[in-house]
Parts: C-alpha cells; sequence; structure tokens
C-alpha cells in the first residue's frame, strides 16, 4: 500500500478544502488517485441563474431571459441535476442576472419564472442539499412550498427575498425545518414583497438553533423560540420595551447580538431594571448598546462583552453600573469612537478585575490642523507609553489588543523614531503586572507591537522572535494578520 492510499479519504477532503479552486480542478482532470475527491469539492456548490431583473431593489420585476440563455440553463441545469453529479450537491444559490439598465427585447413576464419553475422540479434530485442561499429572489407559492419541504435542509440565507404579495395568502402548515436562518433586507424593504412578515412565522421554533436578521420592519408576531441559541438582529424598534419584548422569544439565547433604531437606543437610559429582569436567563455573550449594561440582570453564565461604536464616558458609565455581573465578565471587546484617555482606560479595567482578554479598538477623526499641532497623535503616542504604568490592570490578563486608528481619509505623519514606545520594556513592565499575558497587540496606526507567549516559562529566543516592533511601510500588511494572531 502506498503512503497516498494509507491516508484515509476523509482527511484528503480536509486538505483539499484548502487548495484553491483552479487547483482543485488540475488535481480532478490530472490524477486519477484524488479525482473522487476532487469531484466531491468541484461539484458541491451549484449557482442558478434563473432570470433577470431590471434593477437590485426591484426583485419583483422579472424579464426571461432570452433563448440562447434558456437553453445553456437547462443543458447545465441537466448536468447537475444527473445521478452522477446531483448527489455531491451540498449548498445551492439562486440569484437573478441584473440586466444593468439594458432593454431586453425577448421580455416575456408571463413566462419569466420557467426556468425557476423547472429548477424546483427537480431540486428533489439534490437528496443532500443541506444549505440554500436566495438573492434577490421572488418566490412562487408552488417554489415556497418545495422548498419547505427538503429533507435534509438545514441552512437557509434569504438575502431581499420573498414571495410577491400577488400571490396572495400563504398555504397554512408550511414550516420551514431549519437550524439556522438568515435573512437581509438589503433596501429597507421592498415594495410588492412579503419579507420579515413571510419567512419568520414559516420557521419550526423546534428546529431552529441560530437565527440573524437584519434590517426592515420590527419582529413579527409569532411564538416563542425556546431552541435558539445565537441571535443576531438588527431592526427598527420604537424604544427599549419593544427590545425586551423581542428578547422575551428566546429564552435560550448564549449569544446575543442586537442593533434597534437611534430612538430605541436613547430610550434604554430611561428604561428600568424591572423590565429587563427576566429576560436572557441564559446569556453568555452580550453585543448591544452600552447603555444597557447596568439593567443586565445578575446572570453568572454571562462573561463575554461586545460594545460597538461607544464613547469612552458610556462604556465607563456602562461598566460601573454593572454591579451584579461584573466579577464574572473575563472578556471586553470594545469599539470606541473618542479619545481613549488615560483615567477612562484604568476605570474600564478597574471595573472589569476578573478580565481575561481585552481588546479596545479606536476609531478617531483628526482634522489637518490637529497634525500640525501633534495634539492628537502624540496623545496615542502617550497613551500606549504610560500603558504599562496603569494601576488597576488585572492580573488574571491573557490577552491584550488596543488599536488606535486615525480617519483613513488622511494620510497621518509618521510618529519620529523617538516617539515610538520602547515597546519590548513596556512588555517586561506587562508581564510583570500580569503573569499570564500571552498575547499583546498595540496597533498605533503609524506603528505596530505584536507579541505572543507560547509556553509559560521566561520568554527564550524562539518566543522573542514573535515580537515586532515596526513602522508605517510595514504596518499595513502586518495589520492583515491580527485576526489570525488573535485567534
Amino acid at each position: 500500500m502506498s503512503p497516498c492510499e494509507r491516508i484515509p479519504n476523509e482527511l484528503w477532503l480536509q486538505i483539499f478544502q484548502l487548495l484553491p479552486r483552479e487547483s482543485i480542478k488540475q488535481l480532478f482532470s490530472s490524477d486519477r488517485r484524488f479525482s473522487a475527491i476532487s469531484r466531491t469539492l468541484l461539484f458541491s456548490h451549484l449557482v442558478f441563474h434563473p432570470y433577470h431583473i431590471r434593477h437590485f431593489w426591484e426583485p419583483t420585476i422579472v424579464t426571461r431571459p432570452s433563448p440562447q440563455y434558456i437553453q445553456l440553463a437547462l443543458d447545465r441545469l441537466n448536468f447537475w441535476s444527473s445521478d452522477e453529479i446531483a448527489p455531491l450537491v451540498r449548498e445551492c444559490t439562486i440569484m437573478p442576472l441584473d440586466l444593468k439598465w439594458e432593454r431586453s427585447d425577448s421580455a416575456d413576464p408571463s413566462s419569466s419564472h420557467d426556468l425557476l419553475t423547472t429548477f424546483f422540479d427537480r431540486i428533489d434530485r439534490f437528496g443532500g442539499l443541506r444549505m440554500v442561499r436566495a438573492r434577490y429572489m421572488c418566490f412562487s407559492q408552488a417554489t415556497l412550498a418545495t422548498l419547505c419541504h427538503l429533507p435534509c435542509l438545514d441552512n437557509v440565507v434569504m438575502d431581499n427575498s420573498g414571495v410577491a404579495d400577488s400571490e396572495g395568502h400563504i398555504e397554512s402548515g408550511l414550516q420551514l425545518h431549519a437550524s439556522r436562518f438568515v435573512y437581509r433586507d438589503l433596501w429597507g424593504g421592498i415594495s410588492g414583497m412579503k419579507g420579515l412578515q413571510l419567512w419568520i412565522p414559516l420557521l419550526n421554533p423546534d428546529d431552529l438553533r441560530e437565527l440573524d436578521i437584519s434590517g426592515g420592519a420590527d419582529m413579527p408576531a409569532g411564538p416563542p423560540f425556546h431552541n435558539v441559541h445565537r441571535l443576531h438582529a438588527q431592526l427598527d424598534c420604537e424604544s427599549a420595551s419593544d427590545i425586551f419584548a423581542i428578547w422575551s422569544r428566546f429564552p435560550a439565547v448564549r449569544v446575543l447580538a442586537f442593533k434597534a433604531s437611534k430612538s430605541a437606543a436613547q430610550s434604554l437610559t430611561e428604561a428600568s431594571a424591572a423590565e429587563a429582569a427576566h429576560v436572557l436567563p441564559l446569556l453568555e455573550e452580550y453585543n448591544s448598546y452600552c447603555q444597557l449594561l447596568p439593567l443586565l440582570p445578575s446572570r453568572p453564565t454571562l462573561t463575554r462583552l461586545v460594545v460597538d461604536s461607544c464613547a469612552p464616558g458610556e462604556l465607563v458609565s456602562g461598566l460601573r453600573g454593572m454591579v451584579n455581573n461584573n466579577l464574572h465578565i473575563t472578556s471586553l471587546d470594545a469599539t470606541l469612537n473618542a479619545t481613549l484617555r488615560e483615567n477612562s482606560f484604568i476605570a474600564i479595567c478597574k471595573s472589569l478585575p476578573k478580565l481575561v482578554g481585552l481588546h479596545i479598538n479606536i476609531l478617531t477623526t483628526v482634522k489637518r490642523w490637529e497634525y500640525e499641532q501633534a495634539g492628537k497623535v502624540e496623545r496615542a503616542t502617550d497613551f500606549f507609553s504610560t500603558l504599562a504604568e496603569t494601576p488597576t490592570l488585572p492580573p488574571t490578563l491573557e490577552r491584550l489588543a488596543i488599536t488606535w486608528k486615525f480617519d483613513e481619509g488622511l494620510d497621518p505623519l509618521c510618529s519620529p523614531v523617538e516617539r515610538i514606545p520602547d515597546f519590548p520594556r513596556m512588555r517586561d513592565s506587562l508581564v510583570g503586572k500580569c503573569p499570564d499575558l500571552k498575547t499583546l497587540w498595540l496597533d498605533g496606526d503609524d506603528f505596530l507591537f505584536g507579541w505572543r507567549r507560547y509556553s509559560v516559562r521566561r520568554v527564550d529566543r524562539e518566543d522573542e522572535a514573535s515580537a515586532r516592533v515596526s513602522t508605517r511601510d510595514r504596518v499595513k500588511s502586518l495589520r492583515a494578520e491580527f485576526p489570525e494572531f488573535w485567534e
């Protein structure tokens, strides 16, 4: 048995998934040993274009493609739905072709859905289909019913897709048995089509585990979803009571990411703790407004906070109000929209004494005259220089990342070499205060320092190689590595 034959196909499949599609095609056509594995990947995702639309924001106005296009699409569908290929399909994307403002002489609205109907007539041949994504699609009653009856469908993503109002009342009893459902309203509602109001009542509460909805109107009425563990929602709620009413329908949520209208966000400051007392009893990760932090009832399970577009003072106020939860929080990821001063950073650390991971992203708009006065640039540099002297750094801290970014519309002046902080000294001081510190990332927009300790022993030469001090000509390429560095 050759070395290749001793490796199971499942492992080869994992390896091939990391390859570019062109490389997989070459293996499929040139190496018999790997043709079956390559074919599994090459034909796992079908993309189908059933008709044309005039504009993406008007998906209900469709036109029939030319006869030549229809024949090509049917030939392609015949291939994909064949007995040899259809069992390999796991994902499918359905989306129209944009006419890009052109007129079509072959437009025939009366038969514009012929290709879509043919596709759904054959969709049961894809017995292993697990994910369907539709973009700017207008379904009929019949195609919607077929979608709901797919036996293995587990993941559904709808981008500005629904059923035309002209279809009338949706057949009762239809249910979409998916564990993950995503709906995105990219244009703030589409005239003549049922969107979110259609999909939410179709979801089976027993099967749904993850719900991600954004844009459009408020959450449609319906039963609670007792098994949803992850909720990501951006809706046009008008008040804090509307937000709490939605949250109460998801009592098992562990991970919450929620955004609403500005008026709803402002009303959170007037809400009472009693309104929030009984929602989200199992919450583990909170990603929403910092104004609501003081209202969160005591939750021993709540360990992770994500706060976006918040002023430092608002964040400090919110954290100070978390008297029932601050001892449980081990991770904070905050994006601040104003300059972070030393006293605010001290207050953040003091409010969360058990932090293990701290990631702060500072987005500062800087004017040209501010560069000339060197005010903001020096303030950022001074902040990093005094970081290691912070008296309230949690001794439990293992990961620390701070990014200070200036206005992208300007080309910031590079800090002079003498203004770049002494990062090795800073690292040693931070490790002295936080003995468990293993990851450090400090990004000052025109300088960057990344360091990671790969073992619990003293930093040796191998570990030291992961430390990097860079000026602006290298910062951009190094910054792209942050997601992998932070994981």
